[in-house]
Parts: structure tokens; C-alpha cells; sequence
């Protein structure tokens, strides 16, 4: 206990220069790298990983797996050319659309910096963004139409739409290895999910909370937002 609280007073000395002390014996995945180097040591081998909402791209999530098949889905358009970077360097398919429960159209609030671009509303009192209309593919379609098979991994940070996300994957779901999400643990747009209700939607497709990292804080070092990995009940991860 004597040494814990040494370390404690240690990092909190040390959090204004953005540094952390951390105990070698304890093993921890900080980092969504972390993450997928622990998939692939417990054998996890997708032939399609599906990042949605790849804004300027997921380098960690194309390096651990350099050998899938690479589908990159982003409705806005400023992001292009960071993507079509990334297509010269893996095996990449590049959708221009949002990911949703159903093929259609959908508005997104988008922001002057672009980042935090969202569906959902900002609370009162916060600037909304830019009306943007949006076509929406589904994570079936796409798939079936690239003829994309799996075993999949699927990376989702749509800003709250997750759920919306998966919906549209019900046929592939049976052969997702794990779905690396972002959870939200106070809700800062409106009516948007937090990591509760997430888990709760999760469950109810039989995928249940495996790993989380990234952990981030508020301004008062509340829990904020997190990434989280969800595999299969049944997953030999599991086991």
C-alpha cells in the first residue's frame, strides 16, 4: 500500500508535463495497439477489417494486420486525400458514405475542424456544426458487393451511431471476430448512447466486453470515453 501511494503522488506530480510512472509487473494495454498485438497473440486472424468512421485513418489497425483486406468507410469528403494515402499502401476499399441500419441519406452536423462531426446534436449553448446530407450504405451491402468474406474485424468511432452501424451488420456478424468500439460514459451529444446502453446492445447479439483501452479523461479527470473491444460469448478468446 506504501509503495502504491508513493506512485500515486509520483504521477501526480508528474501529470502537468503529461508523464506517468507505470509498475512493470502489472501488465495493462493503454493503447489500441496494445489491444490488437493481444488479438494477435491469442491468434486472431481476420481476412477483412472494416474501419468505420476512418476519418484520417486507423495506422495501428492496417499495421497489426497488413495481409486483410482493408475496408475504409467516411462520409466527409475532407478526409479523401489522407485516405487515398492509405489505399496505396494496404489492400483497401474506400467507401465515401456513412455506415447505417439501412441504405438511404442522413444528415451530419459537421464541424469547422472537421473532427467530432456527428449526427446527433451538441447540447444546448454548443455550436452544431454545418448540415451535411450523407449517403448511408450498410456494412452488409458493402461487403456482399466487394465480396469481402471473413472472419472480420470490425472498428467503429461514428460519434454516438455505433448502434446504427451495427444494425446494418447482421449478416456478418456471425463471422466477426471482435468489434472495437468507442464507449461514451457521460454523453456529451444529445440522445446519444452511453457505455452502458452500448454493452446492453451488445449482449443482446451475444458479444460481450473483452478488453478496453485509450482511456480518457474530463477536464476533472472523470471517465470520458474509452475503446473497448466486444467478441462472441462463445469466443475461444474467452476461454
Amino acid at each position: 500500500m506504501i509503495r502504491r501511494g508513493i506512485l500515486n503522488i509520483a504521477n501526480a506530480c508528474l501529470r502537468p508535463f503529461k508523464l506517468r510512472l507505470q509498475r512493470t509487473t502489472q501488465a495493462t494495454r493503454e493503447r489500441m495497439s496494445d489491444g490488437l498485438q493481444h488479438l494477435i497473440e491469442k491468434g486472431c486472424q481476420p481476412n477483412t477489417c472494416i474501419d468505420v468512421g476512418s476519418a484520417h485513418g486507423t495506422p495501428d489497425l492496417y499495421a497489426a494486420f497488413p495481409k486483410a483486406k482493408h475496408l475504409l468507410i467516411e462520409p466527409l469528403a475532407e478526409y479523401a486525400p489522407e485516405i487515398n494515402k492509405i489505399l496505396n499502401k494496404y489492400d483497401c476499399y474506400y467507401v465515401q458514405a456513412a455506415a447505417g441500419s439501412m441504405p438511404g441519406t442522413l444528415k451530419i452536423n459537421v464541424k469547422e475542424r472537421i473532427t467530432g462531426s456527428s449526427a446527433f446534436s451538441e447540447q444546448p449553448g454548443i455550436p452544431q456544426g454545418t448540415p451535411r446530407e450523407v449517403p448511408v450504405v450498410t456494412l452488409d451491402l458493402v461487403c456482399r458487393e466487394r465480396n469481402l468474406s471473413g472472419p472480420y474485424l470490425i472498428k467503429i468511432d461514428v460519434e454516438g451511431a455505433e448502434m446504427e452501424v451495427i444494425r446494418g451488420a447482421k449478416n456478418i456478424m456471425s463471422e466477426t471476430l471482435a468489434f472495437i468500439l468507442e464507449l461514451t460514459f457521460v454523453a456529451r451529444l444529445v440522445r446519444a448512447p452511453e457505455a452502458g446502453e452500448v454493452i446492453r446492445f451488445m449482449a443482446d447479439r451475444d458479444f460481450v466486453l473483452y478488453d478496453i483501452f485509450d482511456l480518457r479523461l474530463r477536464e476533472n479527470h472523470a471517465l470520458f470515453q474509452a475503446n473497448a473491444i466486444f467478441v462472441p460469448h462463445n469466443s475461444r478468446l474467452r476461454t
